[in-house]
C-alpha cells in the first residue's frame, strides 16, 4: 500500500454506500425497518468508512455521506 503516492488525489461525493445500509434503507422503504434503526447501522457504516480512511492515511476524511438515500436527500433524526 502506498501512502505517500507522488501525486495528490482529493475525493469528491458519496463514497460507495455497503450493501448492509443499503439493504435497511430498502427495509425502511418497506416499513420493515424504523428510522432509529437506520441510524444505527449508519452510524456503524460511517464509523467503518472513517476508520478505513485513517489507516490508508488520508489527512481529510469524509463520512462518505452514508446519511443521503440521494444526492439532494438527508434523513434527519432529532
Amino acid at each position: 500500500m502506498h501512502l505517500c503516492p507522488p501525486f495528490r488525489a482529493d475525493h469528491i461525493g458519496s463514497l460507495k454506500r455497503p450493501m448492509y445500509l443499503l439493504q435497511k434503507r430498502e427495509e425502511l422503504d418497506n416499513n420493515k425497518a424504523t428510522i432509529a434503526d437506520l441510524v444505527q447501522v449508519e452510524n456503524q457504516a460511517i464509523d467503518n468508512i472513517v476508520e478505513m480512511q485513517r489507516e490508508v492515511g488520508i489527512k481529510s476524511v469524509t463520512d462518505g455521506e452514508f446519511r443521503r438515500s440521494m444526492a439532494s436527500y438527508y434523513y434527519t433524526v432529532y
